[in-house]
């Protein structure tokens, strides 16, 4: 895992793409898209039905790993309002597990602002520590935890390029990558990144021991990307 220094503050990038801060055992994690495979299958669309199961796997395995006992969940856990009624019973035993085992802090995200889950308390932002953890970034100028975005970078190794789900960190933001098994991601290049990406900002992909600056992969002119 990767060290950062936040507003004063120390994290981890975790390599399955989750933040942790050590200090308050907690773990952040944004758009596990739960439940995105059957979305899909009611429109014909059939994909192999085994992401939540997986994604939810991995989480509790990262959980452990790291001795939580906080989860702060950044919105888009479910892929629409109705994904955790749709769980079959043995994701939903293992997100059982997940929500007794730990305090949760459940954000509401842009694909599930309307879920209800017993025993669950949500909130459209959450504040601790004078860090705020949204889905969506804000136009503000605290500093902010969100995802939404499902930020990417594509790399050159042995002359193929790859795509790689990424940390996006800023002086004022970090932008978690997608979590979950069948989320894709947004480039780092797309214009969306501009309003948010300075020259000092730095970018570490999951599943790599590298941490990468603007320079080698954009170019500024003027102060803009």
């Amino acid at each position: 895992m990767k060290s950062i220094q936040f507003n004063k503050h120390l994290f981890y990038l975790e390599e399955s793409g989750a933040l942790i801060w050590p200090k308050k055992s907690v773990g952040i994690v944004s758009d596990l898209h739960l439940e995105k495979s059957s979305y899909f299958a009611k429109d014909g669309i059939f994909l192999p039905p085994y992401d939540s199961y997986e994604t939810l796997l991995n989480l509790k395995k990262m959980i452990e790993t790291n001795d939580l006992k906080k989860l702060i969940l950044l919105g888009d856990i479910f892929h629409d309002n109705f994904g955790f009624e749709r769980l079959e019973k043995n994701s939903k035993k293992i997100f059982k597990s997940i929500l007794d085992s730990n305090e949760i802090v459940f954000v509401h995200g842009n694909h599930d602002e309307n879920i209800n889950i017993p025993d669950v308390k949500f909130f459209n932002n959450f504040t601790e520590n004078n860090i705020n953890f949204s889905h969506e970034p804000k136009e503000n100028n605290n500093h902010q935890v969100c995802g939404h975005l499902h930020p990417k970078i594509t790399l050159k190794v042995n002359n193929k390029k790859i795509s790689k789900k990424c940390f996006v960190l800023t002086k004022k933001i970090i932008f978690l990558p997608a979590y979950g098994k069948f989320t894709g991601g947004l480039d780092i290049k797309h214009n969306v990144f501009k309003k948010y990406i300075d020259k000092n900002s730095i970018f570490f992909p999951i599943h790599n021991n590298k941490i990468y600056k603007v320079n080698d992969f954009l170019t500024f002119e003027n102060k803009k990307l």
